[in-house]
């Protein structure tokens, strides 16, 4: 199960770094394109194009999926990774214990599916 935990974080890890590596929120359509928030080293500039040329359902997917949310979820997902960990460590030897950490493992191991 460590390197399953230990894949999941350099995952989660990829995510934060390119979602803080994208325009900043919010993203918003402009016509058939979808624009952010202005880069902080182009202050002159009101907001970014971040796709030219999209359909309808792509542009509320792009804008629902935006860095702020994709952050979000990495914050959610260590968070899970650190009660997940805790529970493993733990010396509490109880049929509850042991029924948690079977939850737990069962979670984790769908969250690792998401990125194979």
């Amino acid at each position: 199960m460590n390197d399953l935990v230990e894949f999941l974080k350099a995952r989660i890890d990829e995510d934060e770094q390119i979602a803080k590596g994208a325009s900043p929120p919010p993203w918003h359509e402009d016509g058939m394109a979808i624009r952010a928030g202005a880069r902080p080293y182009a202050a002159s500039i009101t907001d970014t194009l971040v796709v030219r040329h999209t359909w309808p359902q792509e542009s509320a997917h792009i804008i629902r999926h935006d860095p702020a949310r994709a952050l979000r979820d990495v914050a959610f997902k260590r968070e899970i990774l650190s009660a997940y960990q805790a529970l493993a460590v733990s010396d509490d030897t109880t049929r509850w214990h042991a029924g948690e950490l079977f939850a737990m493992e069962a979670v984790i191991r769908s969250m690792a599916a998401i990125y194979q």
